[in-house]
């Protein structure tokens, strides 16, 4: 139906030395990735999710399965600022204490169209890390992992954290917000949600990034003259 273009720069560098007994290496490689869509045989979008839920975008220019959608401005700290706020289309009433969503494409509403792209579940880039030395007849190695500029949507943080739900809950929910200036992210407990605080948001989204220790070793080496 389609394409898309996978590019990147793979590049690695080691480096060795030795100071009398004492010998060590560094090295690192690191591969860059750019995914692109450049066609999508005329469709102007796919849009695609999991049980009918619309969750991700493909579109020509971006990279394939991007999250999609609203985009979050804090909390409603008074009646003022809920009053002044442009209209909310998914909302059934707002109150002092939920969320605030982004008019993304300035209409002066807030409706399906204002969802965008929330980012990349792609990383920008893998690397690793390796460290090696010896003395005499010791040694010491070590690996490092890692991954950057990839997000991730994290579903078991919006079902425990989510407000109006009688289950049970992680103990950052016990930050919601009580009153104005109490808390800027975590909305009011409400059994009713009437704004749908817990539509398909950046709230959920996270960054992925990560660096590891993938392994550490430690050696010694027996002289043969001993193991005989």
């Amino acid at each position: 139906l389609g394409e898309m273009v996978n590019s990147g720069i793979e590049l690695s560098v080691n480096y060795k030395n030795t100071a009398g007994a004492f010998n060590y290496s560094v090295g690192g490689n690191i591969t860059t990735v750019d995914n692109e869509v450049t066609d999508l045989g005329g469709i102007p979008e796919i849009i695609s999710g999991v049980s009918g839920a619309q969750t991700h975008r493909t579109v020509v220019g971006e990279p394939i399965g991007s999250f999609f959608g609203y985009k979050t401005d804090g909390i409603y700290q008074n009646q003022g600022e809920v009053d002044a706020a442009v209209p909310d289309n998914i909302s059934n009433g707002r109150e002092p204490g939920d969320i605030r969503f982004v008019d993304v494409n300035k209409d002066g509403q807030v409706d399906s169209k204002d969802r965008t792209d929330l980012g990349s579940p792609i990383p920008k880039f893998y690397y690793g890390i390796n460290l090696s030395a010896s003395y005499m007849n010791f040694d010491i190695s070590v690996l490092l992992q890692g991954v950057s500029g990839q997000k991730v949507y994290n579903q078991a943080r919006s079902q425990m954290e989510d407000l109006q739900d009688s289950e049970n809950a992680v103990t950052s929910a016990l930050g919601y917000w009580k009153g104005e200036g109490t808390s800027n992210s975590m909305p009011r407990l409400t059994i009713d949600d009437n704004n749908v605080n817990n539509r398909y948001s950046d709230r959920w989204i996270e960054d992925a990034s990560f660096m590891r220790i993938r392994n550490i070793q430690i050696g010694y080496n027996i002289p043969a003259a001993k193991l005989q």
